[in-house]
């Protein structure tokens, strides 16, 4: 049978483009452990492929931030702080993209700045999305405060395993000749499977070639990254969320009618779950709860600084966002108030009992159809978990 009758026009036009896209595609890996960025050998790997390096992440972010704030620099120390990190085998690409760049910043001094679709990341591919990244986990990272608040570990596999042990106790009072049963620790395994998290934005060359207020195409791929620092808070406000559940005796709100003290007094709880926290082997140190929550903790009337007042110093009106704070009534805390966390639950617990860890990043450059189009894709593997189950309470029930 003669196949090739079935090659139609289009099938012939569909079959080139694909090896053109496959020609043109470029994945770069990022490792967490090592800060180190890789090209894949293979543009359609969907696993950690660390084959080519391209650069040191951590060098070229150092010498990134020099160049931000550093003026009256000698051509050698600009070249120093630009190329350093940079694998040989990527330096030209890197030489071609800050020349571009030059040639933009000569271009906008004398008052003509350089139209959109003049300098393209297209060329540079693999050394641009380095660029990109490391000023964009940066922002990420100071955006929400969940992060901060547990521990963080990164791996350069999507699968993190780690172990817990629990130790033997030795024998008191123990007879002149007698001699205790040997002993030994007992293991236990704390595994993660990590998930992932995509950005994907694909755009037309052509989006380039009109005059607009705004280029809409360097808009929408500088925000390919921006929504992760979402979904890692909410990973780990999910985790804090499998703490045990131990209700509070009545909300931290209530003012019965005549009294001048508020009806729950807040020590009580906390004192019976870091108390439960300690007989786990873990120390109470972290605390993290909503605006509102938070509000309504501090203006309970057994939680308010003394004063010359009856009631005590009224606390200030706070304002609603996510924030790392402290209370004069909490020392020895650390309070992280987060809006992604549930009205009336409060998280106590030992930082060391949940982590979040921080996996491979995969950034793909996809140019398909002839190059007439361009896709980011920006994958990143996350994943938390409770390490000690013991280590947190959840506090619920505190706001009417």
């Amino acid at each position: 049978m003669n196949n090739y009758h079935m090659l139609t026009e289009s099938k012939v036009n569909e079959i080139v483009e694909q090896k053109l896209a496959d020609k043109s595609k470029t994945t770069v890996w990022y490792n967490p452990e090592s800060r180190t960025y890789w090209k894949a050998n293979n543009p359609k790997s969907l696993k950690p492929s660390y084959d080519i390096f391209v650069c040191n992440g951590a060098t070229v972010g150092q010498g990134l931030a020099q160049l931000k704030g550093a003026s009256n620099l000698s051509e050698s120390e600009i070249d120093k702080l630009r190329f350093s990190g940079i694998s040989p085998e990527f330096v030209d690409q890197a030489n071609r993209f800050w020349s571009a760049m030059d040639k933009a910043h000569k271009s906008a001094m004398t008052g003509n700045p350089l139209g959109a679709g003049v300098i393209t990341t297209a060329d540079y591919s693999d050394i641009a999305n380095v660029m990109v990244d490391s000023s964009t986990l940066e922002l990420i990272a100071r955006d929400f405060v969940l992060e901060q608040m547990v521990t963080r570990k990164t791996s350069a596999n999507i699968e993190y395993t780690t172990y817990n042990y629990t130790p033997y106790l030795n024998e008191a009072d123990m007879g002149e000749n007698d001699v205790m049963d040997p002993r030994s620790i007992d293991y236990d395994q704390f595994q993660i499977t990590l998930k992932k998290a995509q950005g994907h934005v694909k755009a037309s060359r052509w989006a380039e070639m009109t005059v607009r207020d705004r280029n809409v195409t360097q808009d929408n791929f500088r925000l390919v990254d921006a929504d992760f620092g979402r979904i890692f808070a909410q990973e780990i406000a999910t985790t804090l969320a499998t703490f045990a559940n131990n209700g509070v005796g009545g909300a931290y709100d209530v003012i019965g009618a005549g009294d001048y003290h508020s009806t729950t007094n807040p020590a009580t709880a906390f004192i019976e779950d870091s108390g439960t926290i300690r007989t786990a082997g873990g120390n109470a140190n972290h605390l993290a709860m909503n605006t509102e929550t938070f509000q309504t903790l501090i203006q309970n009337t057994f939680m308010r600084v003394s004063s010359g007042s009856v009631l005590g110093a009224i606390p200030p009106i706070e304002n609603t966002m996510s924030r790392i704070t402290s209370h004069p009534m909490l020392p020895g805390y650390k309070i992280g108030i987060d809006e992604l966390l549930t009205t009336g639950s409060i998280y106590i617990y030992d930082v060391r009992g949940i982590e979040f860890i921080t996996g491979p990043t995969r950034t793909a450059t996809v140019n398909d159809d002839y190059g007439n189009f361009t896709s980011q894709i920006h994958d990143r593997w996350y994943g938390s978990g409770v390490r000690v189950s013991g280590f947190g309470v959840e506090q619920t029930g505190t706001v009417t």
